[in-house]
């Protein structure tokens, strides 16, 4: 027995901490916690716990951990089943999958068995590119910003992919040399991700671009059908076609802060590694294509010294004579052109003009001996190119000081007034525009900066003082490693760029509309479109009855008004009225569970007094029945005297005793404030009711008089035999009424006035800890 509670023992000690293992708190994150905030928290901590920077002995085993728990997080299916059933792959299971004995497994058993697979050879090329669903989040989504992914769905049972399979071939060997991505999804293995494309058929091919996958809505497939295909939904004016004509405005465009890319051939269309080129430097640059084979494009090729038998790639900055840089070969490689890009893919003096251009051309750099310099023209977007900005380009072709940490750039302090605010903040200047202010980002908030004394000169003699006091200054930075002078907690720049939300919303209408049409199938349309019929249908025919009833209406008031009499009103419709019996199971609606602000009016009656004190009640509080913080509730004294008797106790004055006459407790109203716990009370004889005797008895109690003995509560301690209530009793109304003597329907005379003062605060609040049972018997 003892050997057994110690191996218990061991195995509860091992499996414990892995159960309650938690990648969520490794990570320190939320469980909803988005990609872009696990990886934050992820980089911080990987930083923060790394054994080359960290000393503390239990640092790699902490490091293991963490990169245990992303690795988990960031996998959607791996953290869907952590989520769903708290396991991990390496967590303890001892039960059985379940697993239905399915077609992979009858697959096993056969090769197994008898040597006998069911896999083709043709699918052997698929299982090499496969992808998971993480590798699909993680990898191709983000990438196809840039470089677009062909995507087959297949499976092993498909034998049409058996037959793509060479074509597929074909497009690997293609598309891998113009920078566009292969990959293949198992459609049986990665059910999330098949759902996830919406695959309806095998084999189904997809282009991912944008961050969103296009189906190939072909039936059958061919190697130029489907390039034919990639090059329609990457080039819709990506890649225009320049003429004499149009090539002056298509190069002085360079003004959006994008260089110019002009490619020469003899194709009559742009090829697909021109397509592939344009849309992966979209962002920096502006493409056009020439076809050297026509006659009209003579004059290009003559200005530019450009081979009429050769691929030509032209780099073009803000000088339209001559190219910055140039590229002609016989056949132009993808890599070599977006390697020659890649190295001119900013203008001379670029704009910053998004936070990702300034974390381009301005890296972070915490190091003092190996910072990055920025020297920033400050302009004005109403001036767009002005005589300093054309001086400082001048200045740069011609400036010996290295380029290695160094980048010159202008911005617009109009638009990007905050992050030009922070900087002024260290400086007397009063307009910067025209100024030169030299930034280090230290990292992504924080940058030292020193501005110019002066503006920058356009003038020549003036303009060579100025670059000899700047190249001074950055010598002074770069090699003598001098601190900038001030300091400043800087925001993120404003895209300028961004599409603005009309366009947003019609690029996602045009997305919509392209994703239902390459969705719906042919067999598929005749049901949609019949539903869209019916719904047009239904909203034309609602709108023809309600034309027809207003015609009618028309028709009648027209006739009325001929005979000369007031045509028929309309019914309006009123609000309803009802009034609940307070009961067992309508208490805690009525009372305990009444939300802030709301109150329930409840009158007090017996079974004789209910049907004429009920209906008067009722036609009382009628004005109120449109205000939503009111309920209004009648109590059976029969049933609920012991609860209001335990709800008068609080009330009471000190030493008073307590004894009910439930005949004078026929008529009172109570208002209910079940959030705040008090009520306030109307009763014929209360010194706050209306009436002569209500004023009266107002006036007594002002004076010290005797209204305060609680008989007006509804008890009496002389005789709880005697009763002021006589019901049935019939007399004349013009008999002489006492204080003392009140009959039953004149018992609610001066509840309207009652109600005025309740509304208005001025009646009186009886407070109570907590509301009594209502046990309704």
């Amino acid at each position: 027995m003892q050997n057994i509670l110690v191996v218990l023992l061991i195995c509860i000690s091992v499996i414990l901490p892995v159960l309650s293992w938690n990648p969520y708190d490794i990570l320190m994150v939320d469980r909803q916690a988005d990609v872009p905030a696990i990886k934050k928290s992820y980089k911080r901590l990987v930083k923060q716990w790394h054994p080359d920077k960290n000393t503390s002995p239990d640092a790699e085993e902490r490091f293991v951990e963490i990169n245990k728990a992303y690795e988990i997080v960031s996998d959607p299916v791996r953290r869907r089943r952590f989520d769903r059933t708290g396991q991990v792959e390496d967590t303890p299971n001892f039960r059985q999958s379940g697993r239905p004995f399915g077609r992979d497994d009858v697959a096993s058993f056969a090769s197994s068995q008898f040597h006998f697979s069911f896999r083709r050879h043709g699918t052997m090329l698929f299982h090499k590119q496969s992808i998971s669903l993480r590798q699909y989040e993680n990898k191709v989504l983000p990438s196809s910003r840039t470089s677009p992914t062909l995507l087959l769905a297949f499976s092993e049972w498909c034998f049409s992919c058996v037959q793509m399979e060479p074509v597929w071939a074909s497009l690997t060997e293609e598309l891998q040399t113009v920078g566009i991505g292969i990959a293949t999804v198992h459609a049986e293995h990665e059910r999330e991700l098949a759902r996830r494309l919406a695959v309806d058929t095998l084999p189904r091919l997809y282009l991912v671009l944008d961050g969103r996958a296009v189906r190939y809505a072909a039936d059958t497939f061919s190697l130029a059908g489907v390039i034919d295909f990639i090059k329609a939904k990457m080039s819709p004016g990506l890649l225009p076609t320049l003429t004499p004509a149009s090539m002056p405005a298509f190069l002085a465009g360079w003004a959006d802060n994008r260089v110019r890319l002009v490619i020469y051939s003899q194709s009559d269309a742009p090829r697909l590694r021109y397509v592939a080129l344009a849309y992966k430097f979209r962002a920096s640059a502006a493409s056009g294509f020439v076809c050297t084979s026509v006659a009209e494009s003579a004059p290009l090729l003559a200005a530019y010294a450009v081979p009429a038998r050769a691929e030509t790639l032209h780099v073009l900055k803000e000088s339209r004579e001559a190219p910055a840089a140039s590229l002609s070969m016989q056949l132009l490689p993808f890599t070599t052109m977006s390697d020659v890009v890649e190295k001119n893919k900013f203008l001379l003096l670029p704009r910053l003009s998004s936070q990702l251009m300034l974390d381009t051309l301005c890296p972070t750099e915490a190091a003092r001996s190996r910072r990055h310099l920025c020297v920033v023209l400050v302009a004005r977007s109403t001036e767009p190119q002005t005589e300093r900005q054309a001086a400082l380009r001048r200045h740069i072709a011609r400036s010996r000081v290295t380029r290695d940490r160094l980048q010159y750039a202008y911005i617009y302090m109009d638009k990007q007034a905050r992050f030009m605010d922070a900087l002024r903040q260290g400086s007397s200047l009063e307009d910067a525009a025209g100024h030169v202010v030299i930034l280090w980002r230290q990292d992504h908030r924080h940058v030292r900066f020193d501005w110019s004394e002066h503006r920058w000169e356009t003038q020549p003699d003036r303009l060579n003082q100025s670059a000899r006091q700047l190249e001074h200054k950055l010598h002074a930075l770069l090699v003598e490693n001098r601190v900038l002078a001030h300091a400043a907690t800087v925001q993120d720049l404003i895209d300028e760029h961004a599409h603005t939300l009309l366009r947003r919303i019609l690029n996602r209408l045009y997305h919509l509309w392209e994703y239902i049409g390459d969705r719906l199938s042919r067999e598929e349309v005749l049901p949609a479109v019949s539903v869209l019929v019916t719904i047009v249908f239904l909203i034309a025919g609602g709108y023809l009855m309600a034309y027809l009833v207003r015609m009618e209406e028309e028709t009648i008031r027209s006739r009325f008004q001929a005979e000369g009499r007031p045509p028929p009103a309309r019914p309006a419709a009123s609000a309803q009225l009802r009034v609940h019996e307070m009961r067992v199971e309508t208490y805690n609606g009525l009372v305990r569970l009444l939300k802030p602000g709301c109150r329930t009016v409840v009158l007090l009656v017996d079974a004789g007094s209910k049907p004429n004190l009920l209906s008067r009640f009722h036609r009382i509080v009628w004005p109120y029945r449109k205000n939503k913080s009111l309920m209004f509730a009648f109590v059976m004294l029969e049933r609920g005297l012991e609860w209001y008797r335990r709800l008068l106790i609080p009330s009471l004055p000190p030493n008073q005793q307590l004894k009910i006459n439930p005949k004078n407790c026929i008529g009172t109203v109570l208002s209910i404030n079940g959030y705040r716990k008090y009520f306030c009370m109307y009763h014929a004889k209360h010194a706050e009711a209306g009436g002569k005797a209500g004023v009266r008895r107002r006036r007594a109690a002002a004076k010290g008089g005797a209204s305060g003995g609680g008989e007006f509560m509804g008890f009496d301690s002389n005789d709880s035999s005697s009763s002021d209530v006589e019901a049935g009793e019939k007399r004349e109304r013009r008999t002489r009424v006492t204080d003392e003597v009140l009959f039953e329907e004149h018992l609610l005379d001066g509840l309207p006035d009652w109600l005025d003062r309740l509304f208005e605060g001025q009646t009186v609040r009886y407070h109570v800890k907590y509301w009594p049972d209502f046990s309704g018997k």
